[in-house]
This record gives C-alpha cells, sequence and structure tokens, in this order.
C-alpha cells in the first residue's frame, strides 16, 4: 500500500496537482493573515501569529525546492528559466520581512511580552522602523506570489494561450519603457531648467503672494526640481496634471510660454505617438499569438511538464522539509559504513539479507528482478526525455529560421 502511495505521487500530474494546491494554500495564508490584521496586535516587538508562522514553513519549503531544481538542473538551466527569477525575488523579499520582524523582535520585544501602556502603536512608527520597511517589502512580495500561480496554470487549454499573449505583452512593455523613460527624462530636464526656482521658498512665496515656506493655500506647485518634475511628468499620461496651472501661476510670461510648450510638446510624443506606438506593439503580440495559438500553448505547457517529469523535485512545501528517510540511511550509511541489520526477536527475519551469515536466496532473485525492473524503466524514461528535448529544440529553431526568412 505504501508503495503504490509513493508511485503515485511521483506520477507527473499528481506532482502538479499538488505543486498547485501547495501554492492555492500559500496564497490563502497569506489572505488569511491580511484579513485577520487587528490594531491590538499591531505593535512594535509584537510576536508572530500563528499563519505568520505557518507562512514562515512554507517559505523555507520553497527555499528548499529551489536548491533541489538548481542542483538537479544544474546552475546555467536554471538561470535560464525566467520564472525562476521570479521565484527567488520573491523569496528574498520574504526572508528579508522575516529577518526585520526578527530585528523589530528583539529591539522591542522584551521578553516576548510588551504592556499595554508601553506598546508603540502604528501611527507612532519611525519612518526607517524595521517593522514598517518589512510591510513594505511584503506588500511587493504579494504580487510576485500571485505571478507565480499565473505561471503555473499556462497549461490549462482556455487561459494558457492568454497567458503567452501576456507574457509577450510584458516584453513589449519592458521594451517601451526603455524608450519612454530616455523621452521622460529628457523633458523633466528641460522642466525642471525652467521650473526648479518654484520648488524653492522664494518660489513658492512669489507663487503664493505671501511670505510662506509652504505650497499650503495656493494650490499644487508643478514641476519643483527634478524629482518632483519627473513624478508630474509621469501622472501627466493618466491626466492629473492641469496645464492652465502654469498660465495661472505668477511667474515671468515667457516662462509660463516656454513652459507650456514644453508641455504640450511631451502630451504630443509621449501620449498621441509612443503609447499609440505601445498599443501597437501589444496587438502585433497578440496576433502573432492567434495566429500560432496551437503550438504556442502546446510548446509552453511542454516547457512546463518537462519539469514534473524529470522530477526536479517531488514533494512540495512545506513537506519537503521533513526529511526523507532513505536518504539520511544512504548518508548515514556512507559516513558511517554500517550494514543494514534488523532482528524480529528470531533468527528468521523477512526482508533480511543476511542472517547469521547466510544469505537468503529468494530474496537475491527478488531484488535482481527489481533492479532489472527499475534499470528498464529509467531507460525508457531516458528515451522520452530526450526525445521531448530533441523536439523542443526543433521547434525552437523551425522558429528562429522562420523569422530570419521574414526579416530577408
Amino acid at each position: 500500500m505504501f508503495l503504490d502511495i509513493s508511485v503515485l505521487i511521483t506520477l507527473p500530474t499528481v506532482l502538479y496537482e499538488c505543486h498547485l494546491v501547495s501554492d492555492l494554500t500559500f496564497i490563502g495564508i497569506l489572505i488569511g493573515n491580511i484579513v485577520t490584521k487587528s490594531t491590538s496586535t499591531e505593535y512594535l516587538g509584537s510576536p508572530p501569529i500563528l499563519l505568520e508562522w505557518l507562512a514562515l514553513l512554507w517559505v523555507l519549503g520553497r527555499w528548499v525546492q529551489e536548491c533541489q531544481e538548481c542542483y538537479n538542473r544544474g546552475f546555467k538551466s536554471y538561470i535560464g528559466d525566467m520564472w525562476n527569477h521570479n521565484d527567488v525575488l520573491q523569496l528574498s523579499l520574504f526572508t528579508s520581512c522575516i529577518v526585520l520582524r526578527v530585528v523589530d523582535y528583539m529591539e522591542h520585544g522584551r521578553g516576548g511580552h510588551v504592556p499595554i501602556e508601553d506598546r508603540i502603536t502604528r501611527p507612532h512608527w519611525g519612518t526607517t522602523e524595521p517593522r514598517l520597511v518589512s510591510s513594505g517589502l511584503l506588500a511587493w512580495a504579494y504580487i510576485f506570489v500571485f505571478l507565480r500561480v499565473l505561471g503555473s496554470i499556462k497549461i490549462h487549454r482556455i487561459i494558457g494561450p492568454l497567458q503567452v499573449s501576456l507574457f509577450r505583452m510584458t516584453v513589449n512593455v519592458i521594451q517601451f519603457l526603455f524608450i519612454f523613460c530616455l523621452v521622460i527624462f529628457a523633458f523633466g530636464l528641460g522642466l525642471s531648467e525652467m521650473f526648479w526656482h518654484h520648488g524653492t521658498v522664494e518660489g513658492a512665496a512669489m507663487l503664493c503672494s505671501r511670505n510662506t515656506t509652504t505650497d499650503e493655500g495656493c494650490g499644487t506647485i508643478l514641476f519643483g526640481g527634478l524629482g518632483k518634475t519627473l513624478t508630474d511628468l509621469f501622472w501627466a499620461l493618466f491626466g492629473y496634471i492641469d496645464p492652465y496651472q502654469l498660465l495661472s501661476s505668477k511667474s515671468q510670461t515667457f516662462t509660463q510660454v516656454t513652459g507650456s510648450a514644453l508641455l504640450a510638446v511631451y502630451h504630443l510624443v509621449a501620449i498621441i505617438i509612443m503609447l499609440n506606438m505601445l498599443i501597437a506593439m501589444m496587438s502585433k503580440s497578440y496576433e502573432v499569438t492567434s495566429e500560432n495559438e496551437e503550438v504556442e500553448w502546446k510548446f509552453h505547457r511542454t516547457t512546463t511538464w518537462i519539469r514534473f517529469f524529470r522530477r526536479e523535485f517531488i514533494r512540495p512545501p512545506p513537506m519537503n522539509l521533513i526529511p526523507n528517510p532513505w536518504l539520511l540511511w544512504k548518508i548515514c550509511k556512507k559516513c558511517f559504513r554500517l550494514k543494514p541489520l534488523f532482528i524480529n526477536g528470531n533468527s528468521q527475519g523477512r526482508g533480511l539479507d543476511e542472517v547469521d551469515g547466510t544469505r537468503q536466496p529468494h530474496l537475491t532473485q527478488d531484488k535482481s528482478l527489481v533492479k532489472e525492473k527499475l534499470q528498464s524503466v529509467l531507460k525508457r524514461q531516458k528515451t522520452s526525455f530526450d526525445l521531448t528535448r530533441f523536439l523542443i529544440r526543433r521547434y525552437k529553431f523551425k522558429e528562429l529560421l522562420n523569422n530570419r526568412l521574414v526579416e530577408n
């Protein structure tokens, strides 16, 4: 019975389902941690709750899983998979959060109990408190957790092609952002040169017609320095900047006209030209994926299944934290060179290779048969894996050849 279960859990379909359930359970723990948050436990030095301990087990299990995958695949192959970058970044954020929580507990915990009158609640936290920084890193980690689940469901017949299109569009956005950063930085330098004075105390006093050190009571001051200028230009893409604020300000007429002209050209280049270019790039990527939807989806599905066919990792987190008894026995046997000896109380132990120096012949034959069957199974698996790898390489070469023919 135990042997049947151990064989069943190594099947690729069962492996995939187990790891998917593990990921969904981890997301459920994170959602429960957010829903059950209370002001009574949100103070410096507060001990972790039960859900946070469970999340810690999953994080440790995920680190073990990534180490096993890197060892089985090799470092070069592991780094070549972009989804592994997402996993490492996600786990690094969670680990940083854990370290900061430990620092916070050691600094303010006072041995696990903080009196109510001495508790420092969230409104009184400093800007660089480890607990506050931990919350910020945890917010980014949540995003990468859901991205990992998005990569796991690409074997689905309906969602898979959409996920492939989304990946191609993400690449287009990254390419677009490189050009857009150059454009927004160029206009940011120009507008900062014209309006840097507005970010000073004298500039604020001139715009508000009174001696003040803030822009309170005189509306929002645009383009007061390079950092604020880049921020204002970014939000201008979404319509949060009113260009008439430049004309209604009490700066020189030449400054108003030049700044308005630069802002108009920026809207023309960034919004009308570049955003439409991004939409065209994303539409083209979607069309390319739609034309070869079946082939694209099956290729990406194969890259997912091959991880489970190769058995890069068997047990999902946090079950992989439980030591493998057979592995421990091999390590002990290698270190201490012990021979297996199990005694039932009499000299006729079943399952013994040797009893009192005599070898059991029927067990020797059984072991030889099992060894032959195991070798034949491994040989078939290796042949199947080599064939799958050859088909993937042939598909990549065909796509590369077709792309070069289209370019020529």
